[in-house]
């Protein structure tokens, strides 16, 4: 009877440790990471470059798969039924996590249950920014010029629900002015529809708007987000101008296949945090010059997303906003 129970509790010792030792030696075998986005997004080059990093620090490959389409359903139906083993990871963003619940009638996933949360990466402010012919040079004309002449500026979006259309709706009700949406598919295209004058206005994250910025096509009138830009440190966020529910921002998480492991997530969690919390790591990636690492926790991801869901949903209402 003794020799069994202790070959019971070696065998349940052993099973508990298996998990952990598994997760200590991940991976043996390639990485697929499935990006909702185009090759040359954004999105995509800091999933090449974050693949870069985990390739050199686990001594496999891991690669991008860009999957663009359907506000990144396209993506999360390839790789949310593969196993939850770590070799299928998806890098989504705000909108496939919060923004879509309220922008589509019937999604293929839950946004709560169709993934395991691993880590909410990086983070980009983002800006209210003008075209550099309009007739104003701050927030404070803006909002001028926009109440003397209500039919007189456009803004670009790139979809119902996009943070475009979110900030500038609420800032229209907030503000008592009018505005025109303009939507184009994506931020390529609002970007040229800024330089070409089709539109005065649009919001986009600091980085995007640089070689506008650096140009002089364009210029910020208010950064959107808690603090200020350091990309545009002399410019105000919005609720310094007292507009404190006109928000948005821009940041990009790492996800599974919902069940894997607890040690498996702190595994793939821990070596992200120490990839993007390099001193370095945004100067040897100058595309993402202004993003900021957030490489949170799994459960501060969980909250982070839980506290951002009911403000979108504000928004979402403001805007007019109906599930399709």
């Amino acid at each position: 009877m003794k020799v069994c129970t202790l070959l019971v509790s070696a065998s349940l010792l052993f099973a508990s440790a298996a998990p952990a030792a598994a997760a200590e030696d991940f991976p043996t075998k390639t990485v697929r990471l499935v990006v909702p986005s185009p090759a040359g997004s954004a999105l995509d080059g800091f999933g090449r470059a974050l693949a870069k990093e985990l390739t050199a620090r686990w001594k496999q490959t891991v690669f991008v798969e860009s999957k663009a389409g359907a506000g990144g359903t396209i993506a999360v139906t390839s790789m949310m039924n593969e196993k939850p083993d770590g070799y299928t990871l998806f890098l989504p963003n705000e909108q496939i996590l919060v923004n879509n619940r309220f922008v589509f009638g019937q999604l293929p996933y839950d946004p709560d249950k169709s993934f395991t949360y691993i880590t909410q990466v990086v983070h980009a402010d983002q800006m209210i920014a003008a075209t550099a012919d309009v007739p104003f040079e701050d927030f404070a004309g803006f909002l001028a010029y926009a109440k003397a002449n209500p039919d007189a500026l456009n803004y670009g979006m790139w979809s119902p629900g996009s943070s475009p259309n979110l900030a500038l709706e609420t800032l229209k009700r907030d503000a008592g002015i009018n505005l025109t949406a303009i939507p184009y598919r994506g931020v390529g295209p609002v970007m040229l529809a800024m330089t070409s004058g089709e539109v005065q206005l649009t919001v986009m994250s600091a980085p995007t708007g640089a070689p506008l910025f650096d140009s002089g096509k364009a210029i910020p009138l208010a950064a959107t987000s808690p603090v200020r830009s350091p990309l545009h440190p002399n410019v105000p966020t919005t609720a310094e101008l007292g507009y404190p529910h006109v928000v948005a921002g821009t940041w990009y998480g790492l996800v599974g296949p919902a069940g894997m492991s607890p040690e498996l997530v702190d595994k793939i969690y821990r070596d992200v945090r120490d990839i993007v919390t390099q001193p370095d790591f945004f100067e040897r990636y100058p595309a993402f010059k202004g993003w900021n690492a957030i490489a949170g926790t799994p459960a501060e991801m969980i909250e982070a997303v839980k506290k951002q869901v009911p403000v979108t949903q504000e928004m979402m209402k403001t805007a007019g906003v109906e599930p399709q």
